[in-house]
């Protein structure tokens, strides 16, 4: 019987210490990029007794809108409200592990409020919120956007370089030609060839003819 009672009141220490952490209280984001919430829960809870609620609150602080609703472990999608449908993912795996990750994709500049995620098993609970701003998008100044980059710089001056190597080859025969014909004398001046050296049987005289001449 005293063990029963021991067992009944360390249960219920370990309940009541269950507690729900924020790894950062904010985070800060551009439109249309991703960002991940994370939260921390004590002790390590089975899905089978584990109730998760995620919820946005607007800067009114009084109307909320649910991203995430675990129940008995069992998700409830049709809970989420339209503003985060499709663009909300939790890892069951993670809840295991005693982590909440509350990936948020696509962000939109009214996804800027706090996010608080509440966890419950039997009749404790804990629960923490942190602060999202979302900021617009940076866009490119017309001096970066007309700067060429330095690879686009690269390719004009090797293109310009394969150009004026291409009208060099293209234009040498043709200047060739021009200096071969300026070089060529004129019509009426040209050099008589000159007269054929004799050949070795011209210069060698016949014997006989040289005893009959004397």
């Amino acid at each position: 019987m005293i063990s029963i009672l021991l067992l009944v009141v360390l249960t219920a220490s370990v309940c009541a210490s269950l507690s729900v952490k924020v790894r950062q209280i904010s985070y800060q984001a551009e439109e249309n990029s991703n960002v991940m919430m994370e939260w921390i829960f004590r002790p390590n809870l089975t899905l089978t007794v584990l109730n998760i609620y995620c919820a946005f609150w607007l800067s009114d602080d009084r109307t909320s809108r649910t991203l995430y609703h675990l129940q008995d472990g069992v998700e409830h999608p049709e809970s989420q409200h339209e503003q985060f449908a499709g663009r909300v993912h939790f890892d069951q795996n993670d809840f295991r592990n005693g982590l909440i990750r509350l990936h948020l994709s696509r962000l939109r500049s009214n996804d800027s409020g706090i996010y608080q995620c509440q966890v419950f098993s039997g009749e404790n609970e804990g629960g923490s919120e942190c602060l999202l701003n979302v900021t617009a998008a940076r866009t490119q100044s017309t001096a970066e956007k007309t700067k060429p980059s330095s690879l686009g710089m690269i390719c004009l001056l090797v293109g310009s370089g394969l150009l004026l190597e291409s009208i060099s080859l293209f234009c040498a025969p043709l200047c060739m030609d021009t200096f071969l014909l300026n070089e060529s004398p004129p019509s009426g001046k040209m050099s008589s060839p000159q007269s054929e050296p004799p050949s070795a049987d011209q210069g060698r005289l016949d014997p006989l003819q040289h005893l009959c001449s004397d």
